[in-house]
């Protein structure tokens, strides 16, 4: 058994130790001492890490008697050695672990939640309550978690014998038997195996970053000490730069931006009003089977592309509009016959290239939608570009113009027709498909694939962490160690890597370039999908660029071609990128079976009404799949404006 120095005194930062025993293990050595100050581990706490002698640990991890520390260099059994803390790490783990305390102790006291969830993640403490609460309820418990740590009154750390114990109320989330160690803070008493500061007012700050409604209560992002105050220092930054463009003080922003919000929402139904007028005499004007070339002055990129689309189905002919924009020439391209695509996400050009085998190094930026066009005996990509907010168009020969019009023919009359073609939806954006009949979208059942240690294995194959790797239990999670590398599988379901300190060359890729980047994630989060999935399919929701050879690409769910909504942001598999290599990512693994059961959802027009009675007129509609953690998950209709802050 080996001895706990942590638990005596958690300021220790230097000790001396004998090594009982060291053996190779897969990503280091398994080093276990007579006595120690690292902290494995558990209960929500990560453990310590620093150094013994030469040797660099990398994780710490205990079955309840012995605490073994896994190091990147063998130590001798018998000797001696010097153990040294990451003390600015272990300090900040103190100040969440006592910080949480005082105001799980606050949220108890005032409305009977009880802390049902526990991780010092980063940047943020990670805290689930059982109960949902108000964000007037959150704020008058951080404020009296605040006035606690003020209060600076001592933490107290203690081994009561069973007759004190059973007089003792104290907050525990399961039944202990044995030995129970308590820790009481800020007036709180709670069961707990961490490390804590000895007064509270060494917290600092406590500080709610945000919330949301988790499961059957909420999911709190919380941090302490010198996380708090970064987070405020950013957070009033922030806050003063905005005051700065509204020419409002900080404390006066809100009703600045409502002002702001409603004169542009004037200014918007204003121009819409102008440019309905201009798009009914543009295509009044229009002759039937003439190509037509428009200048059209006063019309922002929305309105050109609306005046070019009018004319074309009303001519079945080619139409261009032109008009002055940015430091130039702002136009839009229209043409018939066509196929639409939407790709549902936002995918880079460049990608678009790698998957077509072609290179062309001018089309840059990013698109959703695009159309292939037959036009002067060619083929045209005519298509949105997100990232610069304006259209284009460009020839291709990748596509002949008789085989497009041969599949166009094929699809002319599908049941499908956009809502510019019928007057009944201008109320919808104009690229936004309806159908002639009621859509009966099946029902589907989801499940936590990884439940119950459920496909782990296959999983852990699928991302190259063999089942030999080491693996311990932690609270809320499963923690997979190889090479240096984590893998952690949270009891969500959610997956997540964490390349060792040094760097890992586990998830290389064939180059540096974008096409390579999403290639390389989407292989890997189709293998974990595979292993473990069931009817859902993946698609590309986005890849932005976040510095040098550098992106972050995020991955969404679809079932039979309708896309999921994962959570609040959407995605189903997000990885960062560098310089040629996965350098980390999160997979939230989901099962989802057609239950045998339809649902009818409601008809365009119905849902169109809806949606501008919440204020969402003009917007895309679209048929999703929202994946709250229920069993089963329907399709239904949702604006656009509902799901951007999702993605």
């Amino acid at each position: 058994m080996t001895e706990k120095l942590y638990e005596v005194d958690s300021y220790v930062q230097n000790f001396t130790a004998q090594v009982v025993s060291c053996t190779p293990v897969p990503g280091g050595f398994a080093v276990v001492l007579d006595r120690t100050a690292f902290f494995p581990e558990g209960g929500g706490q990560p453990c310590d890490t620093g150094r013994l002698g030469g040797a660099r640990v990398l994780a710490v991890h205990t079955d309840g008697e012995t605490i073994t520390h896994t190091t990147d260099a063998p130590l001798t059994a018998g000797e001696t050695v010097d153990g040294c803390l990451d003390w600015p790490a272990r300090l900040d783990a103190m100040q969440q672990h006592t910080g949480e305390h005082i105001l799980s102790g606050a949220l108890h006291r005032l409305f009977g939640a009880e802390n049902v969830g526990f991780h010092i993640g980063s940047p943020y403490v990670r805290m689930d309550t059982s109960i949902p609460l108000t964000q007037e309820q959150l704020a008058q418990a951080e404020a009296e978690a605040n006035a606690a740590v003020r209060a600076d009154t001592p933490v107290h750390c203690w081994v009561p014998d069973p007759e004190t114990l059973a007089r003792t109320d104290y907050r525990s989330k399961k039944e202990l038997t044995g030995d129970v160690r308590l820790v009481e803070a800020g007036g709180d008493c709670c069961a707990c195996c961490g490390t804590h500061l000895i007064r509270t007012g060494e917290v600092g700050l406590i500080k709610i970053i945000s919330f949301a409604h988790y499961k059957s209560g909420m999911r709190l992002a919380v941090a302490c000490g010198q996380r708090a105050y970064d987070a405020v220092a950013g957070i009033w930054a922030d806050t003063e730069a905005a005051g700065r463009l509204l020419s409002s003080p900080v404390g006066s922003l809100t009703p600045a931006l409502e002002r702001l919000q409603n004169g542009e929402a004037a200014l918007k139904a204003r121009l819409a009003a102008l440019q309905n007028t201009l798009v009914a005499a543009c295509a009044e004007a229009a002759v039937p089977g003439t190509p037509a070339v428009l200048w059209v002055d006063g019309a922002d990129g929305d309105g050109l592309r609306r005046v070019a689309m009018a004319i074309t189905a009303k001519t079945n002919a080619p139409c261009c509009t032109l008009g002055p924009g940015g430091q130039g020439l702002a136009y839009a391209l229209a043409a018939a016959p066509g196929l639409y695509f939407d790709w549902q996400g936002e995918v880079p050009l460049a990608v678009l290239d790698g998957w077509l085998s072609v290179d062309n190094p001018l089309l840059t930026g990013s698109v959703r939608r695009m159309v292939l066009a037959a036009r002067e005996g060619r083929v045209f990509l005519c298509y949105f570009d997100e990232t610069a907010g304006r259209y284009y168009a460009c020839g291709s020969d990748v596509v002949s113009v008789r085989r497009l019009e041969e599949v166009v023919e094929a699809l002319r009359d599908n049941g499908a027709r956009f809502a510019f073609e019928t007057e009944e939806y201008g109320g919808l954006e104009p690229y936004t498909l309806v159908l002639e009949q009621p859509l009966s979208p099946a029902v589907y059942a989801s499940v936590d694939p990884l439940e119950g240690g459920q496909r782990l294995g296959a999983l852990q194959e699928a991302l190259d962490f063999p089942e030999s790797s080491a693996s311990f239990s932690g609270v809320d999670e499963q923690v997979i160690r190889s090479r240096n590398d984590t893998l952690r599988i949270g009891a969500n379901g959610t997956v997540t890597y964490e390349p060792a300190a040094e760097g890992s060359d586990r998830y290389p890729l064939p180059g540096t370039g974008i096409y390579e980047a999403v290639e390389g994630c989407r292989d890997l989060a189709q293998r974990a999908v595979s292993a473990v999935g069931g009817e859902e399919r993946l698609f590309l929701l986005s890849a932005q660029e976040t510095g040098q050879n550098s992106w972050e690409i995020r991955f969404g769910y679809s079932l039979n071609g309708i896309q999921v909504r994962l959570g609040e942001d959407g995605w189903a598999a997000r990885f960062t990128v560098e310089q040629g290599r996965i350098t980390g990512f999160q997979l939230r693994t989901r099962r989802y079976t057609d239950a045998g059961t339809t649902t009818v959802v409601l008809p365009e027009r119905q849902a169109m009404a809806a949606m501008e009675a919440k204020g969402h007129e003009n917007e895309e509609l679209l048929l999703v799949y929202l994946d709250t953690g229920a069993e089963m998950v329907t399709a239904s209709w949702a604006a656009a404006s509902e799901l951007s802050g999702r993605r």
